[in-house]
This record gives structure tokens, C-alpha cells and sequence, in this order.
């Protein structure tokens, strides 16, 4: 699609009247808003429908159920499902349209048209959030652009730290402390002693003076100098790999062979979800869309992806964690303790390590309740324990011997109290995309919360959905998911024609 829309660019503005030809930069011609709005913009909008049409249509044949050319509202709500549309969107991209769907039903055509536009839609969001953040955090245009990709990720974490404690007031700034947790959060923190070592010398120079606070762009300051460390200590072991698999000698990789060489580097995903965002953002590097990626692509390529699958795996953890009724607090003691005594960074614990761990915990238990509990989860019987089946060790000596006796964490009572990332999960759930979660402000994240769920930002959510903890909340957000499923299956059954 980038190679397609940039030839489609270059082919709709050679078209125009009067194109300018750029002084600054060979080859180069620019055009006005006029021709940009009435020539490029439909064009590109074009090609990329002719791109995506085959895919669409695979899925309006299989959510069709009477076999009548036309979907139901409720079938194409599912067919935007499975492009990662929320049926808010769909809703609004089909009341622009100003057609009684619901009588006549929705033509291949129209679907087309509303699923690509609402594509458009999500997309804009995403920008014009992005924006929104530049302009009210006073971020330069160069930081700007080298963070773009990542940026409303990186700042829902920040500002979520920056809401953590009892008066849920933000006012802009990190603790020290708190920006080291926000380093590991995102995959920035580096494992070993030496270089958080390193690390916490570079926030100390950026922490504003005497008062150790950091800003959102103080972060970004930091975020940008930890990159440099990693690639400039990483330079040569890249390069020497770089250069083995660039058989042609022509200084670039093809995407088959990028793949051999991140698995060389032991960057392999572990689920369909780190396959998914792997390929997204090896396809994102081939910044000219050529199809291959030269040697500075390949190592910002290689940090970001290292970062990336590292907050997946963070995000997934807290998921587990809190399911099973711990605080995140619990969660970065076990994540500490395991990876200490993780020697040879294979993220394992063998018996004897997780006895250790236990001790480091200051958690001291039988060794009949033990020998019960290990083999339960080491279902390969390799003798090792990954963290999550570790977590899971942790539940079932808390459950059976009263470690960690904590009562488990309690959901928030009222909506706005709520966690952002506790939300998002719960709508997660519901199969509303994640880029489009993640685009969305608290309060818009709050008010998508409230509908789904059917309940007021004011509501007590214990008294009204009959939940008490994180686990119950997923457990509901399953069962209304379900219940929806049944309800669009219903209308999809229904006549959707007049006559």
C-alpha cells in the first residue's frame, strides 16, 4: 500500500495544471491545497480501495447469511469487527451516507466504501491526536517526527504514572522513581546492573535541578539518549550480522532475510499477537517502500521491535497479575526477584531458583506443599518455570498455603476512578481495535467504557454490573461480548430487505 500510494502521489500531481518544481530537493514538485484536495486525495483514495477489495470482499461473502448480495447493520458491524472498526464508527461512517440501511440493506459497494472511509477516519484520530499532543506539550517538530510512531503509547504510560496515587491529580511530572518504573513499562530499561547503572546517570543529567521531576519531552530527552547507548554498543555485533545475510553486498536486506536475522538475535515473537506487531513494524521501517531495509533502518528497526515486544509482554503480565487478584506492586516484587536470579537471561527459573525466589520474598512454605505445586505448572517437564507459570506458582501457594494473604486487589468503585489500561482491556475484549483504544483520550476511553457497559461514569460499578475485582470486570466484559454475538446474529437472521 505505501509503494502503491506513493506512486499514486507522483502520477496525480505530474496530472495537475501547475505543479511547482521544488528548488530545495531533486526532482521534487509541490502542489496547492486545491490540487491536493480534488486531484491526489481521490486518487490515492482509489488505489488503495482496488488494493484492499479482494480482502473486503472475503468478508462480505462470509458474514452474507441469505446469500442476497447485501448485508444486515448487524452483519457489517461484524464485517468492521474483523478490520478493527468499533461499531461506533461504522454507525457514524453509515449515518454520513444519509441511506435507510436498515431497509434496503448494504450493497458490496457501500461496505467497501464505509470500511475504507472509517479506515480514513480511525487514522485522522490517531494524527490529529498526535497533533493535540505536540502542540499542548510544546514538543519541537524534530521530536516530534522521531517519536511519532510510538508517541501516544509512550505518553498514556506517562500519564498514567502521572495519575498514580490517592488524589489522581496529574501535574505533569515524573519522579525519579517513577520514571525508572515507566522505563521498564516501555522496554527502555536495559537488564543489565551496568547499564541501569548508566541509565540512572542519564536521568539524573536530564531531572530538572535539585528537584529530580521529569516533564513528558524530559522523557522523550531520555528515551532518545538510551536508543543512541544501545545502538552505538550494539554497533558492530548488527553490523557483523548485517553483513552475512546481505549476500548481494548492495547494503540492504530483503524482508525474508531481515526475518533470519532477527531470529539470529533471538528477537522472535512467542504468540500470533507479537507475530502481528512484528510484521507491522518490520513493513513501517521500509521508510521509501522499496521492499528492503538498509543498515540505520535495520538498528532503529531492531531497538524498537526489543521494545516493543518487551511492553507486550509488560502488558501482559499486569493482565495476569491483576486477573489473579495482585497488585502491580506484587507483580514488579515477583518481576525483580525472578529476574535476579535469571542468570543466563533465558527467563526461567529452575526448583532450586524458585525456592531461592521464595526466599528473596521472605515467603517460607513446606516442601510437601512445594513438590505439589511445581510439577503443576511445569507442564514440559523441563524442571524450569517461565514468569507467567511462575505468577501462576505464586496463585496457587497464595490460594493453598496463605502467601501473599493480601486481599486481592479491588476494582474501583465509580468509572472515572478506574485504571485507563483496566478500561482499555475491558473493551479490548469486545474486539474494538487497539491502535484506535489507544488513540482515544481518558475521557473518551471513560465514555466508550460507560456505553458498552451500559452504566453512568457516577454508578457504583460493584452494585450495578455485580463485580468486585479486575477478573470479574473481564469475566462480565465476556459474557456481554457473547450476549452481543447472539443479539447480531438474531437481526443477521432477520429480513433485512423491505419487500
Amino acid at each position: 500500500e505505501k509503494r502503491e500510494v506513493q506512486v499514486a502521489c507522483r502520477e496525480a500531481m505530474l496530472t495537475c495544471k501547475s505543479p511547482l518544481r521544488d528548488e530545495g530537493r531533486e526532482g521534487n514538485i509541490t502542489i496547492g491545497l486545491h490540487e491536493l484536495a480534488l486531484v491526489v486525495v481521490p486518487e490515492v483514495r482509489s488505489r488503495l480501495m482496488q488494493l484492499r477489495m479482494n480482502q473486503i470482499m472475503r468478508e462480505f461473502v462470509r458474514h452474507d447469511s441469505d446469500r442476497d448480495c447485501c448485508l444486515s447493520q448487524a452483519e457489517l458491524v461484524q464485517v468492521g469487527l474483523h478490520f478493527g472498526l468499533d461499531h461506533h464508527v461504522i454507525g457514524e461512517m453509515t449515518a454520513s451516507l444519509g441511506e435507510d440501511l436498515q431497509a434496503s440493506g448494504v450493497s458490496f459497494e457501500t461496505t467497501l466504501d464505509i470500511v475504507c472511509r472509517s479506515r480514513e477516519r480511525l487514522q485522522r484520530k490517531s494524527r490529529e491526536r498526535e497533533r493535540e499532543l505536540k502542540m499542548s506539550l510544546n514538543i519541537c517538530e524534530g521530536s516530534f517526527r522521531e517519536f511519532r510512531t510510538d508517541i501516544l503509547v509512550l505518553y498514556n504510560i506517562f500519564h498514567r504514572w502521572d495519575m498514580h496515587g490517592n488524589d489522581m491529580v496529574a501535574n505533569g511530572k515524573l519522579s525519579h522513581e517513577e520514571m525508572m518504573l515507566m522505563l521498564r513499562e516501555t522496554g527502555l530499561l536495559p537488564k543489565s546492573l551496568k547499564d541501569i547503572i548508566e541509565v540512572e546517570a542519564m536521568l539524573s543529567a536530564i531531572s530538572e535541578s535539585g528537584q529530580r521531576e521529569c516533564t513528558f519531552g524530559d522523557f522523550l530527552d531520555l528515551a532518545r539518549k538510551i536508543r543512541l547507548y544501545k545502538q552505538q554498543h550494539s554497533r558492530q555485533k548488527h553490523l557483523r550480522l548485517f553483513e552475512r545475510y546481505d549476500k548481494d553486498h548492495s547494503q540492504e536486506l530483503s524482508v525474508s532475510e531481515l526475518a533470519l536475522l532477527l531470529s539470529d538475535l533471538d528477537i522472535a515473537p512467542r504468540n500470533r499477537a507479537e507475530q502481528q506487531e512484528l510484521a507491522d513494524m518490520i513493513h513501517a521501517a521500509d521508510e521509501d517502500g522499496s521492499g528492503t531495509i538498509d543498515f540505520r533502518e535495520f538498528q532503529d528497526l531492531t531497538q524498537r521491535i526489543d521494545e516493543r515486544l518487551k511492553q507486550l509482554r509488560y502488558e501482559t503480565e499486569i493482565e495476569v497479575a491483576l486477573g489473579m487478584g495482585f497488585t502491580e506492586q506484587q507483580l514488579r516484587d515477583f518481576r525483580y526477584v525472578f529476574d535476579s536470579l535469571d542468570d543466563d537471561d533465558s527467563d526461567r527459573l529452575n526448583e532450586q531458583e524458585v525456592k531461592n525466589a521464595l526466599g528473596l520474598l521472605q515467603k517460607s512454605i513446606s516442601q510437601t506443599a512445594f513438590d505439589a505445586a511445581f510439577p503443576q505448572l511445569d507442564a514440559d517437564n523441563s524442571g524450569e518455570l517461565e514468569f507467567l507459570e511462575f505468577l501462576e506458582l505464586m496463585r496457587l501457594l497464595r490460594d493453598s498455603e496463605g502467601l501473599f494473604s493480601d486481599e486481592p486487589q479491588m476494582l474501583e468503585r465509580k468509572v472515572v476512578l478506574l485504571d485507563t489500561r483496566i478500561m482499555r482491556r475491558a473493551l479490548e475484549l469486545f474486539h474494538i481495535s487497539k491502535n484506535y483504544l489507544v488513540s482515544l483520550s481518558r475521557e473518551d476511553i471513560v465514555d466508550l467504557f460507560c456505553s458498552y457497559f451500559d452504566i453512568s461514569k457516577e454508578a457504583d460499578l460493584h452494585a450495578k454490573l455485580g463485580v468486585k475485582t479486575i477478573a470479574d470486570l473481564y469475566e462480565v466484559a465476556r459474557r456481554r461480548e457473547e450476549a452481543l454475538k447472539e443479539k447480531e446474529a438474531v437481526e443477521a437472521a432477520e429480513p433485512h430487505h423491505a419487500s
